[in-house]
C-alpha cells in the first residue's frame, strides 16, 4: 500500500492492519437545483447499491452503512 503524502498516518497504518479502506471524503456533484428529500434519497440510493455490490450481502452493507438490517431492508424495498 502506498500514500499520497509524504508521512504514513496513523489511518494509513490501521488500513493495513484491519484491512479497511482509507475512508476520502466525497463531495457531491450538483447539476441543478432539486428539492432536498429528492437529493437526499438520490444519494441514499447511490450509496445502497455501491454497498450492496461492494460487499454482497445487505447485513454486510448495513453494517458498513451503519444502519440496522431493518431499515436496510426497507429501503431496498424503496429502491425497487
Amino acid at each position: 500500500m502506498t500514500t499520497k503524502d509524504d508521512a504514513i498516518k496513523g489511518e494509513d497504518v490501521m488500513a493495513i492492519l484491519y484491512g479497511e479502506e482509507k475512508r476520502t471524503k466525497i463531495k457531491p456533484i450538483i447539476g441543478s437545483i432539486v428539492p432536498l428529500k429528492e437529493a437526499v434519497d438520490e444519494v441514499e440510493g447511490q450509496l445502497i447499491r455501491s454497498a450492496l455490490q461492494k460487499y454482497g450481502t445487505a447485513a454486510k452493507a448495513a453494517e458498513i452503512l451503519g444502519i440496522s438490517q431493518a431499515t436496510m431492508s426497507r429501503k431496498i424495498k424503496q429502491l425497487l
